[in-house]
């Protein structure tokens, strides 16, 4: 399969196009034809080797945390998700290595949730990390709860119109900032611009 990877770390020009073995699912795992894969800032910090004392990886390494697709093969214990299912996910695993920058990848099938038929292929893929981190933020580290008040910077920003959408669903009074450009966008949103 061909997948966007490095073999050391450095500037983005390490990142080829390459073929490498395509993966086979375990037991607990199903295999997804990856239709678009969602890069970010993490993927340009991996490449630069900023996280290479943080996190265990091995080389090479194929980029992405995020990505939707369909479902190609299942592990033999796979039992909730079925070949040709729509599905998107969030692709970090213990070790950096297998990314989602790829034609194919194996995740444990716990992780990956079926495509909202809503979303494109491409919009889903975008969605898991950004939605993610606006979750752990409000609601594991600054326990969010009904009726309390949360200022949330940068609101017109991936993580931002996520949480200001989750923050309102968990009966928040919420409150952003934005540029000027892009006041429209959180007013739809529903939150006044601070």
């Amino acid at each position: 399969m061909r997948a966007a990877a490095i073999r050391e770390f450095g500037s983005l020009d390490k990142i080829k196009i390459e073929e490498l073995p395509t993966p086979q699912p375990k037991p607990n795992e199903v295999q997804i034809k990856v239709h678009y894969a969602g890069l970010n800032p993490v993927d340009w910090k991996i490449t630069m080797g900023y996280l290479k004392d943080r996190m265990p990886y091995q080389f090479p390494i194929i980029l992405g945390w995020e990505m939707a697709g369909v479902i190609s093969a299942l592990g033999t214990r796979s039992t909730t998700l079925k070949v040709g299912d729509p599905v998107y996910a969030y692709c970090r695993k213990e070790k950096i290595q297998e990314g989602s920058c790829a034609e194919f990848i194996c995740l444990p099938a716990e992780n990956v949730a079926i495509k909202p038929s809503s979303l494109s292929f491409a919009q889903a893929a975008g969605v898991p990390l950004a939605a993610l981190t606006a979750w752990q933020t409000l609601f594991e580290a600054g326990q969010l709860k009904k009726g309390q008040k949360v200022l949330i910077h940068a609101g017109a920003g991936g993580v931002g119109g996520y949480a200001i959408q989750l923050a309102k669903y968990r009966g928040a009074f919420v409150y952003t900032t934005a540029s000027a450009a892009n006041t429209d966008y959180v007013k739809k949103l529903g939150v006044p611009i601070m």
